[in-house]
């Protein structure tokens, strides 16, 4: 049995955090523990048996750097789409595109591939083994310059070094 490899102080630790977790949300209501007990242990459980066995590690700063970088692209991503229904004029040349990803499997590559759809008139389709398969609305845009940016704001927020990861994939 798979959680057999973590500690009871494991499961604890998660027991404990998702009660108070359903304390929240319940609001203190204590008729609401007969349903909340046992969900609570069960997700305690069934998170333990879907833990990454190498979770990459989160950085602050960069992750912090990233937020407003974030935020700046939703807004001009929601400024693009807007454009383009408010003047038809503009014109577009939707094409599909196969992005060679760097980053490793795991945290890394999901969090790019759904911020991909934050760059004008970009979207993530599919993840394939080692690439992107991606729409985009103008072909001739600089997506695979805004890639290789979002990519490496991605990559510093794990603490990976692509040049590395590029290398090791050749090897």
């Amino acid at each position: 049995m798979k959680v057999l490899r973590y500690s009871i102080l494991d499961l604890l630790k998660r027991a404990v955090l998702l009660a108070i977790l359903w304390w929240v949300i319940s609001g203190g209501a204590s008729d609401s523990w007969l349903v909340g007990l046992p969900v609570v242990l069960i997700a305690a459980y069934l998170s333990l048996l879907l833990k990454a066995e190498q979770a990459q590690r989160i950085h602050l700063i960069p992750l912090l750097r990233f937020i407003p970088f974030f935020l700046y692209a939703s807004v001009c991503g929601g400024v693009d789409v807007a454009r383009r229904i408010c003047l038809p004029r503009l014109l577009i040349s939707p094409a599909f595109l196969s992005y060679p990803l760097r980053l490793p499997e795991g945290s890394a590559r999901v969090l790019f591939a759904n911020s991909i759809s934050l760059l004008p008139g970009t979207f993530c389709m599919n993840i394939e083994e080692h690439e992107l398969q991606l729409h985009v609305l103008d072909k001739q845009a600089p997506i695979i310059k805004e890639l290789e940016i979002l990519e490496f704001k991605v990559a510093t927020i794990f603490g990976i070094n692509l040049n590395e990861e590029k290398r090791n994939e050749t090897l």
